[in-house]
């Protein structure tokens, strides 16, 4: 009967032990499993980010493909002197019949051929600023 006692005392001591152990192993267990679930999150962060940034070098790279694939237009060659007298003294008058649209379309190709201003640009003209041009002397 001592005996049983005994090993009934030691089992005792063995269940409080195993009990504190078993306790300590959860909160061991549960904190490796917060720190698991922070590493999943912030390891679907760096995969999104690591996505996101392979999609913009992508895409850059298409941007920079279609750059170089797009035709480039041939330089644009200017008039000579001979070319712009031959345009204002011989086509125009075979072009048009009225005096004022004649006049007119040599105005226009002169403020053209000097200032260096395109047809989009002389649309926009009108002859107060070409009295300002003559008059005040301002600059195109």
């Amino acid at each position: 009967m001592l005996q049983n006692r005994i090993l009934f005392y030691h089992t005792e001591d063995w269940k409080q032990e195993l009990e504190t152990k078993t306790n300590e192993l959860k909160l061991q267990h549960q904190e490796l499993l917060n720190n698991n679930q922070e590493l999943l999150t912030m390891n679907k962060y760096l995969v999104q980010t690591a996505e996101k940034a392979e999609e913009e070098k992508k895409l850059a790279l298409e941007r920079k493909l279609k750059r170089q694939q797009t035709k480039k237009l041939a330089k644009r060659d200017y008039i000579s002197t001979d070319e712009f007298y031959e345009i204002m003294f011989n086509h125009i008058y075979r072009c048009e019949d009225s005096m004022y649209i004649i006049s007119r379309n040599r105005i226009a190709f002169f403020i053209m051929y000097f200032t260096g201003l395109r047809v989009s640009n002389l649309l926009l003209f009108n002859t107060r600023h070409i009295q300002d041009l003559m008059y005040n002397k301002l600059s195109t």
